[in-house]
């Protein structure tokens, strides 16, 4: 009886371990996927790939997505940090790094990371690229893919809450921009029946634009414009390195007229913004806080569900008599 029960025993153990072998075979056929790999040799990877490549691993899956994510947003903090902390770079290209990571910072952690990882990283390829002309159509370009990506491009309640999601980013990443101008100055804040008016101020500064050649510009792309070229004057105004400059450009069918001219006696010329902002409390105390300085750059700007948003903005060049287009308008946000 005992012989039998050991027979048993053994006969089942065989069996055991056929069926071992059979799932290690199963496995080792079973292809190794990327992520099956642990985060370290996964993101080793991801550095391997050429740029115009990673693309492509985003669109591989979710998972793969959210993973390359994590990554370029790592290397994205450690790049600069390094060139933001690199003493050997001139005044005027640390403050070109200076003035790329506080117009990238926001949109960057509010999910807009492909546009602008991929073509931040093309700038910095070569130390001779770094340059505040460069600069100012990097981020032209960067603005651009965002607001006409297709993920973008959707219709009705959808494509409705993602530009007022654009929008709202954006004017969080503007009003950072010109919170770090020297003379920036807030002159009024208050409420205006249902609409909040917030005007700012910027001595010495003047951007005018000329449409003639371009009389159906999208509203989006006079603010597009506007930011890359603000970008570019702070540059120059944190940099300090001459008494002011003053040029033209085209950008599209547009041309735009604008510089700096430092005085020091009277007041000269200056660019006056005013915003009249149809917006709730939580989003118009956000917009005051980043004028302020006071919204986290680590974390994701957040827009509410809204069914009344709406901006428009003015603007006004005074004391500049070269000028022959003081002024004029963009729709940031109409109201749907």
């Amino acid at each position: 009886m005992a012989a039998r029960k050991r027979k048993s025993n053994r006969g089942g153990t065989e069996k055991d371990l056929e069926q071992g072998a059979k799932r290690l075979r199963m496995e080792l056929k079973r292809p190794v996927r990327l992520m099956d790999l642990p985060l370290g040799p996964l993101h080793l990877i991801f550095s391997k790939v050429p740029l115009e490549s990673q693309k492509l691993l985003r669109n591989v899956s979710k998972e793969m997505r959210d993973e390359h994510t994590d990554f370029v947003l790592h290397h994205y903090k450690s790049f600069n940090h390094m060139l933001i902390n690199n003493k050997g770079s001139d005044k005027v290209q640390h403050c070109i790094y200076k003035v790329v990571e506080e117009a990238t910072n926001y949109l960057v952690h509010s999910g807009y990371v492909s546009c602008l990882l991929y073509n931040l990283a093309l700038f910095f390829k070569g130390v001779n690229t770094v340059d505040v002309d460069n600069m100012q159509k990097l981020l032209h370009k960067c603005y651009h893919e965002i607001e006409w990506s297709p993920s973008e491009m959707l219709s009705g309640v959808a494509g409705r809450i993602l530009l007022h999601r654009r929008r709202l980013v954006y004017m969080v990443t503007l009003l950072n921009l010109i919170r770090h101008f020297r003379s920036y100055r807030k002159v009024d804040s208050h409420m205006n029946l249902l609409h909040w008016q917030l005007h700012i101020e910027l001595p010495g500064a003047h951007i005018s634009a000329n449409h003639d050649r371009n009389p159906g510009i999208k509203e989006a792309d006079k603010l597009i414009d506007l930011m890359s070229l603000i970008a570019e004057l702070l540059v120059y105004d944190l940099s300090d390195t001459s008494t002011g400059f003053h040029r033209f450009v085209d950008i599209g069918d547009s041309v735009y007229n604008y510089g700096l001219r430092r005085q020091k006696s009277g007041r000269g010329s200056r660019l006056d913004l005013k915003f009249t902002i149809l917006a709730p409390l939580e989003l118009r105390n956000l917009m005051e806080d980043a004028l302020a300085g006071k919204v986290d750059k680590s974390t994701a700007v957040k827009c509410p569900l809204l069914d009344s948003f709406s901006i428009h903005l003015d603007l006004r060049n005074y004391g500049a008599n070269w000028i022959s287009n003081k002024r004029w308008q963009i729709c940031v946000l109409p109201l749907f």
